[in-house]
This record gives structure tokens, C-alpha cells and sequence, in this order.
């Protein structure tokens, strides 16, 4: 299942892919890029532009060169300080 932008009447890769294939965002792009429901103040642009990142390498053509669930969480936990929580709570689950 793939989310569909019914305003436009495409597929959100088709849409965002090409951008994020063509080297990143920039700030601007980022920021337009971004739910817009967060709000200006609701989200650190540099997080945003990490997850940005990572979404253009899970689009990669062949699955062979895109990350792991692995690979994308420790890129997470790594870059994005308001997702530290995950690190918190990661012990108390039992398995």
C-alpha cells in the first residue's frame, strides 16, 4: 500500500522521490516538505532534512542498496535527539 495524494492524483513517491533523489533539501525545502499541521515551531528542520535523507535511500531502485529496519533505526537514534525516548523505554520491553 502506497499513500496517495488525491489533490494532485499521484503516488507520494512519484512525487517526492525525484526531489529527494537530487542530492537532499536544502532548509526551504525541508521546511516544505514537512506536515504542514506541525506547525513552523513543531519540528527541528535538521531532523527533518536526517528523515529526508533517509526516505531517499529507502526509495532506491533496487532493494539490494536500500537500508536495513536495522540500519534506518540506529540512523534514528543516532541523528534525531527527539526520538531519544526510543533509547529510554528500549530496555524496559520483554521479550
Amino acid at each position: 500500500m502506497e499513500a496517495f495524494c488525491s489533490e494532485k492524483g499521484q503516488f507520494l513517491t512519484s512525487l517526492v522521490g525525484p526531489r529527494l533523489r537530487d542530492g537532499g533539501a536544502d532548509v526551504a525545502e525541508a521546511a516544505g516538505m514537512v506536515d504542514p499541521r506541525l506547525g513552523a515551531a513543531g519540528f527541528d528542520v535538521e531532523e527533518a532534512k536526517t528523515m529526508l535523507s533517509v526516505s531517499a535511500t529507502c526509495l532506491r531502485q533496487s532493494p539490494t542498496l536500500r537500508p536495513s529496519a536495522a540500519q534506518i533505526l540506529q540512523t534514528i537514534r543516532e541523528k534525531i535527539p527527539s526520538v531519544s525516548f526510543l533509547q529510554s523505554h528500549q530496555k524496559q520491553i520483554i521479550y
